[in-house]
Order: C-alpha cells, then sequence, then structure tokens
C-alpha cells in the first residue's frame, strides 16, 4: 500500500542517504526501516479514528435538514470515508499475509498443510474426451 504514495519512494532515498560513510547494507536498510515507520504512522496511523470520526459526522448531517450544503458535505465526507475503508481493507489483507508467511516459515506442518491443500485443489485427476 505504500508504494501507492509518491512520498514513500522519497522516504527510502533519505533513509538510505543519510546514514554516513562507512555505511553497510544492513545500517542503510535499517536507517530506511526507521524512517518508513516514522512516515507509515504519520499517514496511515489513525485511519481507524478518522474513520469512525466521518461515520459519527455523516450521521450527524444526514439527520440535518437536506440542504444542498449539507448535501454536498456527506457526499465529500462520504468519499473520504470510501477511501479510508479500501485502505483499511488493503492493510488488514496485507497483515494477513505477512502472519501466513510467517506462521509458515516458523511451522512446517502448517506450511506443508497449505501446500498440500493448493496441490490438491490444482490436480487434474483426469481429462475428458468428447465420447465421454
Amino acid at each position: 500500500m505504500w508504494l501507492k504514495y509518491a512520498q514513500c519512494k522519497e522516504v527510502v532515498e533519505r533513509g538510505w542517504r543519510s546514514v554516513e560513510h562507512p555505511a553497510t547494507f544492513s545500517t542503510r536498510t535499517k536507517s530506511c526501516e526507521e524512517d518508513l515507520k516514522m512516515w507509515g504512522s504519520g499517514v496511515f496511523g489513525g485511519i481507524k479514528n478518522r474513520i469512525n470520526f466521518l461515520k459519527e459526522k455523516i450521521q450527524k448531517l444526514q439527520a440535518m435538514s437536506p440542504e444542498s450544503h449539507v448535501l454536498d458535505s456527506i457526499q465529500n465526507y462520504e468519499a473520504e470515508l470510501d477511501d479510508l475503508l479500501k485502505k483499511e481493507e488493503i492493510m488488514w489483507f496485507q497483515r494477513s499475509r505477512a502472519l501466513w508467511l510467517k506462521e509458515g516459515d516458523r511451522n512446517t506442518p502448517f506450511f506443508h498443510l497449505k501446500a498440500s491443500q493448493r496441490r490438491n485443489i490444482n490436480t487434474i485427476r483426469r481429462i475428458k474426451t468428447e465420447r465421454e
């Protein structure tokens, strides 16, 4: 999700260059990691709070009289809410993938079970001909 933001590349470049020489790959990646965490918490950290705020704001506006400026505000807030909900969905999807990878690497029976299930689903048991 971070890669959809132009600032992400700038944060990585800044983190990479901020390490003094002689710099190792490890120190540079650590610097990038720290910069990305700070940037990410600022950009994505308050998504849940913002979603709740927008939901409450929309409910209050919907209780008001349906004037054009109120309807415009509702429409703007709903568009922002949709955007935030998509971002939240992507975040949860990425977290679930990270958990699967982590558990799959540490728990070989889990990993093999998932791989076997996938293999069974993808197996071609037989091919039908026109005569059958």
